[in-house]
């Protein structure tokens, strides 16, 4: 494991790069920007300058003023006559200056001073004294204290030589014992005052380093060392301090190292110092102003203070791009090497700046060295480096914009032009927006994530072409998208949805980009891969308005969507889905005027919605549909749908077709569309380019009954409905006396049958039906073809035209199951009109079993009127119709009074012929008992 480690860490470090190194300019190495020219017009003025001296280097941060004051340095070094000193005042920021500078000057110097060990921050120094020094400050400082002690002394000695010393000399030891006593008080007094004396004659009070006195001291023992030097001391990154210490540290220099003379010990010290202090002045201005305020005039303070200043003029563009392109090959990194786009971003960005340059460029490396670590080369390819150097330019020269300008681009799909236009109008952001309009060119749009992020995560890892795949399907290039998508591996397309998913949502505000996103790939997804990106489609149905699918309608195809059903799909985005494309129907429907190209998009998504494998997936949204199909009927303006065409154009069935798919075929039809359906049809049936084709006339017609089969009126019906109901009879009823074809006007009976003939107000359905059936002409089996069995055989108009077609003809009666079903009048009105037509009044009389009624409407003598009609009739020629019309008034019934009228009516009969005899006498034969045998034996004769 350790070795494979090993081998890793080799590789990386035998990629080749170098690190660019920030040191100031120098000798023998190339001066691009004329520095060594500027050190040395300074180092003539420096030569020639009275002393004590300061000078200013002006210029900003980066831009060579250490360069310059290290040439000057090298230069004076070299001259016996000089000292020159670096003092970093940034280093000793939180020291005290004067003491630092103090310790400077004598270890650069090699005076050997000891000021770091001698020198401190406290009031008081601990010094080892000499006895002559003590009494000095014994007797000196305290006058009063000492000559106190010395009573005490002289009193002491006095009593020792009063009483101690007799006793002694007595022997009187108990004496000298009290004697001893009393004088040990007085011992401890006395040495009591001498440790006084003794701490305080150790500890002396010395002025402090950093105090005015001290400092002053101090320097003039190094002036007084230096002697006859010039001493030049750089002070460098002056700007860098806060501004109390840097206000503070100029009033040093300009105070106490800037007089002529010092006094040192009686005799008087030149000061031969020059101050070289580079520094940006802008910045000085800045610090004095906030140390002093805004009043102050911190231009005229800095003329006082330096005798004479330098300004580091600006370099020249040229200059930078040679010095830039020269840094970029110095990394020895391809992609940096004469890479002219990000040269442009580096000079538009870092102009006057060559140690800004270095330090970028240094930057710069490091990001590339984690993108390429992290495999992410499309960031560090050379012609998108330039990118990822303009959001490091960004995150460097304005830091907090950068944070949230990073926190939008990663959290949401805004871009970064987008995003800087809409910040503040403080001076950052408008210099922010100036480098970017600068920029334009260099840019990676759709991609700015990853420069901000230098992630990529396994889902983007997963699909190397997952960056052509979202631009190709931006751009509508579907060929490129659907390559991509053919060639993801099945268990690969999870991690292409992951990622699709992730940037929709990112992009969620942009409602075009998912718009283009969806129209493209939309069409390209298998039925079995709908499950991986259903999230994407229902972010796209949430997100993007509706009016911009109903726009696109014609490029659309939901039937890919929802070909298996939405199989697979969870049952909430079923649902989800479902509604977005009823809301689609409902906003293609309630367009003003519908366009003709429009039809057969507005027809598929009915199909759609009606089709047996998503009826369930609709099915609660069924009254949306309905109240849309109707909504789509009342805009039809089929004037412009269908207009006059010139004899040269082809007529539009196609869309006529898809118009009247959707209201007689496609989704729910109710009450609702009946009204709608019914004026469609009637202005259709009115309007030349239909009437005068006998083909789309017929066709018309056709899907009128289908639709009329199909749809129930509303009840209860309104003044409006009948109305509309009116005016299309009537157009229907134009077509079936237009003397058109059988088929025509069958067709048109058919439409009268389902029309609710009760709410009509025309009555020309009616009639219509009724003289249909009546006409002789029109066929038994065309006429139950057309209407059906049913309506002629139950009651209503259609039985009502059927029995007064049988007092014509038995035909149609005749193919009906009437024999039992006839009611007595309905015989009656028959019979009584067959009569004159002897043939069908006897195959009547037979079809009903001579099942004829006695009486009729109130009328008690019917049947036996009928007969006496008969028997005035019978006188026919046709033997065989004689005997038949016979046998039916004996079926029917002979009344008693009859009897005579009828033999007379047979005396006349039977003389017609022989075979008129024998039918009559064959007849009386066999009704012997109502004739009698008289009667029977005349017609034997």
């Amino acid at each position: 494991m350790f070795n494979s480690k090993k081998k890793k860490e080799d590789k990386i470090d035998q990629e080749p790069f170098e690190v660019l190194v920030d040191k100031p300019l120098e000798d023998g190495e190339k001066d691009r920007f004329g520095h060594r020219e500027i050190s040395n017009s300074l180092l003539k003025i420096i030569k020639k300058s009275p002393r004590p001296f300061n000078i200013g280097v002006y210029g900003q941060w980066g831009v060579g003023k250490s360069t310059i004051c290290k040439l000057v340095q090298n230069e004076l070094e070299q001259d016996d006559d000089y000292k020159v000193i670096y003092f970093d005042t940034w280093k000793y920021e939180r020291d005290s200056f004067r003491r630092q500078f103090l310790i400077t000057l004598d270890e650069e110097l090699e005076l050997e001073l000891h000021y770091k060990e001698r020198l401190n921050q406290s009031l008081s120094v601990p010094v080892n004294l000499k006895w002559r020094e003590k009494l000095k400050l014994v007797f000196g400082d305290l006058l009063f204290k000492s000559l106190s002690i010395l009573v005490i002394i002289v009193l002491t000695l006095l009593i020792f030589r009063q009483s101690i010393l007799p006793l002694i000399m007595s022997s009187d030891y108990l004496e000298l014992s009290e004697r001893i006593v009393d004088f040990g008080v007085i011992g401890a007094l006395i040495s009591f005052i001498l440790n006084s004396i003794k701490q305080f004659t150790t500890t002396k009070t010395v002025h402090r380093t950093d105090s005015a006195e001290g400092f002053e001291d101090h320097f003039t023992k190094i002036l007084d060392k230096v002697k006859t030097k010039n001493l030049v001391v750089i002070i460098d990154n002056l700007d860098r301090l806060s501004s109390k210490n840097a206000v503070g540290l100029l009033g040093d220099i300009k105070t106490f190292l800037s007089n002529e003379k010092y006094g040192l010990d009686k005799h008087k010290v030149r000061n031969k110092t020059l101050f070289i202090v580079p520094c940006d002045n802008k910045a000085i201005n800045d610090q004095l102003v906030k140390q002093y305020g805004k009043r102050f005039d911190s231009e005229e303070y800095l003329r006082k203070f330096f005798n004479h200043s330098i300004q580091i003029p600006k370099f020249l563009d040229i200059e930078l791009d040679d010095f830039i392109v020269e840094k970029l090959n110095d990394t020895k990194i391809e992609v940096f090497e004469n890479n002219l786009e990000l040269a442009f971003v580096l000079n538009y960005a870092f102009r006057n700046n060559p140690r800004e340059i270095i330090q970028f460029v240094n930057s710069l490396i490091s990001l590339y060295l984690l993108a390429r670590e992290r495999g992410i080369s499309r960031v560090i390819e050379k012609d998108r480096i330039a990118f990822l150097a303009k959001v490091l330019v960004v995150r460097v020269k304005w830091p907090k914009l950068y944070s949230v300008i990073e926190d939008r681009i990663l959290r949401t799909s805004d871009k970064l032009d987008e995003i800087s236009s809409q910040l503040d109008d403080s001076s950052e952001s408008k210099e922010l927006t100036t480098f970017l309009e600068s920029t334009p060119h260099i840019n990676d749009k759709e991609y700015e994530d990853i420069y901000f992020s230098l992630r990529q995560s396994p889902a983007q890892k997963a699909i190397p072409e997952w960056g052509s795949f979202v631009i190709s399907l931006q751009d509508g290039r579907s060929k490129d998208v659907e390559r991509i998508y053919l060639d993801t591996k099945p268990e690969k397309l999870i991690e292409l949805s992951k990622l699709l998913g992730y940037y929709c949502r990112r992009n969620k505000r942009n409602e075009n980009l998912l718009f283009n996103i969806f129209l493209t790939f939309h069409p390209i997804v298998k039925t079995e891969d709908l499950k991986y990106f259903q999230n994407v489609f229902l972010l796209a149905f949430q997100e993007i308005n509706i009016q911009k699918f109903a726009d696109s309608i014609d490029n659309l195809k939901y039937s890919s969507i929802f070909a298996d059903g939405l199989k697979d799909i969870s049952p909430s985005n079923k649902k989800e889905f479902s509604r977005h494309l009823v809301s689609l129907i409902e906003r293609l429907t309630a367009i003003d005027n519908i366009e003709r190209e429009k039809v057969s998009s507005i027809k598929e998504a009915f199909e759609i919605a009606s089709s047996d494998k998503n009826k369930d997936n609709f099915s609660f949204l069924l009254s949306k549909l309905s109240q849309a199909k109707k909504q789509f009927f009342k805009q039809l303006k089929y004037q412009e749908l269908f207009p006059e065409v010139e004899k040269a154009e082809k007529f539009r069935k196609d869309i006529l077709d898809d118009i009247l798919d959707i209201l007689t075929s496609l989704g729910p039809i109710s009450s609702i569309h009946y009204a709608v359906g019914l004026d469609l049809f009637g202005n259709l049936l009115q309007w030349a380019p239909i009437t005068e084709d006998d083909e789309i006339r017929f066709s018309t017609l056709e899907r009128s009954l289908d639709f009329l089969s199909k749809s129930t009126p509303p009840r209860p019906a309104d003044d409006t409905l009948g109305q509309t109901l009116s005016t299309f009879t009537t157009r229907i009823s134009t077509w079936y006396q237009a003397n058109k074809t059988t088929e025509e006007r069958a067709l048109c009976i058919k439409i009268f049958q389902k029309i609710d003939l009760d709410i009509n107000p025309n009555k020309e359905p009616k009639s219509s039906i009724r003289a249909y059936i009546s006409d002789i002409n029109n066929k038994p089996n065309v006429i139950i073809d057309v209407l059906g069995k049913d309506f002629l055989t139950k009651d209503g108009i259609g039985r009502d035209a059927l029995i007064n077609r049988s007092g014509n003809s038995l035909d149609l009666l005749n193919e009906l199951p009437m024999k039992t079903r006839l009611t007595k009048g309905e015989k009656s009105t028959i019979f009584n009109s067959l009569l004159g037509k002897e043939e069908e009044a006897l195959s009547f009389l037979e079809y009903v079993n001579y099942s004829i009624p006695s009486e009729n409407n109130g009328n008690q003598n019917f049947l036996k009127n009928i007969v006496l009609r008969m028997i005035n009739a019978s006188s026919f020629s046709d033997t065989g119709l004689l005997r038949r019309w016979l046998d039916a008034i004996g079926k029917l019934g002979v009344q008693s009074d009859q009897v005579d009228p009828f033999v007379q009516k047979l005396r006349q009969t039977r003389t017609l012929s022989d075979e008129h005899k024998q039918v009559v006498l064959d007849f009386v034969s066999k009704n012997s008992r109502e004739f009698g045998d008289l009667v029977v034996k005349e017609f034997q004769e």
